[in-house]
């Protein structure tokens, strides 16, 4: 059956501000590129015209990619302001990204315009037909990326688009055709297969425990390895590594099953054995004494983040990730949850925090109630959360393994990001736990959901302080005691405020009595706190 691209009608009504080349590189010297969201919403309105002016298809290719550098450019200014920011987003910041996607979906358009005339034998379109595609798959791969950098839920009708942009290159026989791409980094050619390859491996999801750098640095990396990658209709005859999954029919991206399972549908298989061999080589090399630079993995990456980016790569791309989902089993109930240290320790431990030491002189206030009641009002102490801004959310948990639990949250809430550490208290639960988020989506429905890892331990609220001479007027702060937990091989450590950590270092720590911990080693590091292993002194 011949792909069909839904095309809006041509309107007299709709006249941009350019009908050649000529006339839009003239536009585009007076765009104001030092303001982005300005330039975007010229851009924006000029796009949406080039569907529905009346324009050959020929034309029509030519200004999108005369107005192709410019809107990589303003795109990815304007996305500095929402990309990877703790979900949901603010204001200003959803604005930004709503802005975003928008251009995204327009110019993609332009490009399916110029594809269904492919496919319709416009002779003109006929020997472009792969540089078409390539561009309408380029648009749609950096619509979802950006999706995903928004922390949104991919939506299964912008997959369907593109399997079926994908399913037209085929149509087309230009799959593999390679077209000049000045726009990806240290390529010199590409093509529809590997374009489509780009979105499926982002699609998967990156590594969680990336950074926001790292993860911008793995898109570049994909522009760079995915022409390794060759995706076939039939099952690879011995792959290296097991072949990912894509339905052409179906709103969802790449996916893997086990062996006892049998997937239909319109199904490619992406041999990744070729990628997984250069994500290995240059692991080595890297090893070796080799720079990054040198490996195209950039001018700015750095070891050992670099390694431990390819490294994290190699497995989540390179092995199957079916172990872990079989793993998981559904839940049901509802889980309290706190986030920010100060909010932690108050709950986990049913008082406000208090530094350790003498307790402050009586107020007239208190000794009045003391006179009258025999006691101090505990008025302040119920009403402590609601002057700190501290909150217990529910959350609804969906499924769970032994390591951690998936939930989602419907009402408005506090903004979480990955690394952040929280505490959860599930309803059959008898104590608090904390973890620390691993990932954070907003849902296609508006839902706010989060997968966390768990902590090993019931943690014990405690009070720390820095020690030294560099310390000396240093104050306690709350702190997190675990306790050791032989069977899962998790040691006694402590959670400290983010920046705490030196090897060495003695901080004075206090629960029912003060004691003194030198610091041995980092456990792991949040985006809130540092975890950490050490001996009692």
């Amino acid at each position: 059956m011949s792909v069909q691209f839904e095309l809006p009608a041509s309107s007299a009504e709709a006249v941009p501000a350019f009908d050649s080349v000529a006339a839009c590189a003239d536009w585009l010297a007076a765009l104001p590129l030092t303001n982005p969201a300005t330039a975007q919403a010229q851009l924006r309105a000029q796009v949406a015209l080039l569907p529905i002016a009346g324009f050959e298809a020929r034309l029509v290719l030519d200004l999108a990619e005369a107005l192709r550098a410019s809107v990589l450019q303003v795109q990815a200014e304007v996305a500095r302001r929402f990309a990877f920011r703790p979900l949901p987003l603010g204001e200003l910041e959803s604005a930004a990204a709503s802005a975003t996607l928008n251009l995204w979906h327009a110019y993609a358009l332009v490009y399916q315009v110029c594809v269904q005339a492919a496919l319709d034998g416009d002779r003109a379109l006929r020997s472009h037909a792969a540089l078409a595609c390539q561009r309408a798959l380029d648009a749609q791969v950096r619509l979802l990326f950006d999706t995903q950098c928004a922390g949104f839920e991919i939506a299964a009708a912008d997959w369907t688009l593109l399997h079926k942009l994908y399913r037209a290159a085929e149509q087309l026989g230009t799959a593999a055709e390679k077209v000049k791409d000045p726009q990806l980094h240290g390529v010199a050619a590409t093509h529809a297969m590997a374009t489509y390859a780009r979105a499926l491996l982002l699609g998967l999801g990156l590594p969680p425990e990336m950074a926001p750098r790292q993860a911008l640095a793995v898109a570049m990396w994909t522009e760079r390895l995915a022409n390794r990658v060759v995706i076939t209709s039939l099952p690879p005859a011995n792959p290296a590594k097991p072949a990912i999954l894509v339905d052409l029919a179906a709103g969802r991206g790449g996916f893997r099953v086990d062996g006892a399972a049998s997937p239909r549908g319109d199904l490619r298989y992406v041999d990744i054995g070729a990628l997984a061999n250069a994500l290995k080589k240059r692991i080595h090399l890297l090893r070796k004494g080799e720079t990054p630079a040198s490996l195209g993995l950039g001018e700015d990456a750095t070891m050992p983040g670099v390694e431990a980016a390819l490294i994290a790569l190699y497995r989540h791309w390179g092995d199957a990730r079916v172990g872990r989902e079989a793993a998981r089993r559904a839940a049901g109930g509802r889980a309290q949850v706190a986030a920010g240290m100060a909010a932690m320790h108050y709950y986990i431990s049913g008082k406000p925090f208090r530094p350790p030491g003498p307790p402050p002189e009586l107020s007239t206030r208190q000794l009045r109630e003391i006179a009258t009641f025999g006691r101090v009002a505990t008025r302040d102490d119920d009403e402590f959360s609601q002057l700190q801004g501290f909150a217990l959310e529910q959350w609804a948990l969906q499924d769970e393994s032994v390591a951690g639990m998936r939930m989602v949250r419907a009402a408005a809430g506090a903004r979480f990001a990955p690394t952040m550490l929280v505490a959860m208290k599930p309803a059959d639960a008898r104590a608090f736990m904390v973890g620390t988020v691993r990932w954070v989506q907003v849902q296609a429905g508006g839902e706010l959901a989060a997968g966390v890892r768990l902590i090993p331990g019931v943690p014990a609220p405690v009070a720390a302080r820095q020690t030294g001479l560099a310390a000396a007027a240093a104050k306690y702060q709350p702190a997190l005691l675990l306790p050791a937990v032989a069977a899962l091989h998790s040691p006694e450590s402590l959670i400290l405020p983010g920046g705490w950590f030196k090897a060495g270092r003695i901080v004075e720590v206090h629960a029912d009595a003060a004691w003194n911990a030198r610091l041995d080693t980092l456990v792991e590091r949040g985006a809130d706190f540092e975890r950490c292993t050490f001996t009692r002194t």
